[in-house]
């Protein structure tokens, strides 16, 4: 089960760590002796996992108890978020020894916004509707659309509320209902995207195509060069159609998850 990922200096992994986090803001980011322990509320691994950033000067085992207390206090599974920069290296393979579960193999994926644009122009001629403000209609949208009947509690749009770098929320709309949806933030020259979406019966239409296309456009004018996704492993559909779209690789990820 152990499949430690080896600690990477390269800077630009670090800058899209900390980029993806701010632009998925939790609700509570409390500190702890260079990790940060992160939870809010709505069902998502990424704000409800812990961020091992620098080694700080405790021990491991002290930091790892302050982590399970942390969640287990707020009725939530301990986890964390195992990425190349986690501080100590071995972190992953410690809370495989102690059960801690292997969980959404995740990759994060970046793109010149030239390429994209270049590579999902023929579908410049659909309407999409780009909002720098979060609507009632797309929240709704993004529950029914990407979350699922089985996710909507929790405070999804307080989520979105707490960006605060540059936002924009995209929509296709068909017979006068979102069909297709997506989120981009603008941050240090990045455009990163988050939640996009189509509905069942809208699929394989190009509607995806044109949200990522229209949330790229709007990111190039507020200055970004790159973009950056990400996806989990076993979603071919989506890894196909990004990869189509000039995106690969940077670096991949995972999440331990606690044993209740």
């Amino acid at each position: 089960r152990n499949s430690t990922i080896p600690t990477m200096s390269d800077p630009l992994i670090r800058q899209l760590v900390e980029l993806s986090a701010r632009a998925w803001p939790s609700l509570v980011d409390e500190s702890f002796d260079g990790w940060r322990l992160r939870s809010t509320d709505a069902a998502t691994r990424r704000a409800n996992s812990a961020l091992a950033l620098s080694a700080g000067e405790r021990t491991i085992d002290e930091k790892i108890a302050r982590v399970e207390q942390f969640y287990r206090d707020r009725g939530q599974t301990p986890q964390f978020l195992i990425a190349p920069y986690v501080e100590p290296p071995e972190l992953d393979a410690l809370l495989d020894a102690r059960g801690y579960q292997l969980l959404t193999p995740t990759s994060l994926q970046t793109a010149d916004v030239r390429t994209v644009l270049e590579q999902t122009a023929r579908e410049d001629g659909r309407t999409v509707h780009v909002d720098e403000q979060l609507s009632e209609v797309w929240s709704s949208a993004y529950l029914d659309i990407v979350r699922g009947e089985e996710d909507v509690q929790g405070d999804w749009a307080g989520i979105f509320g707490r960006i605060g770098a540059q936002k924009a929320f995209a929509r296709i709309d068909d017979a006068g209902h979102p069909a297709a949806i997506g989120v981009g933030v603008y941050e240090d020259g990045w455009l990163g995207i988050f939640g996009m979406g189509s509905r069942l019966d809208f699929r394989r239409r190009g509607a995806a195509i044109a949200v990522l296309r229209a949330l790229v456009r709007w990111g190039r004018k507020q200055g970004a060069k790159n973009a950056y996704l990400q996806v989990t492993v076993d979603n071919a559909p989506a890894r196909a159609l990004y990869s189509r779209m000039g995106f690969t690789t940077l670096f991949d990820y995972h999440y331990r998850a606690a044993e209740d």
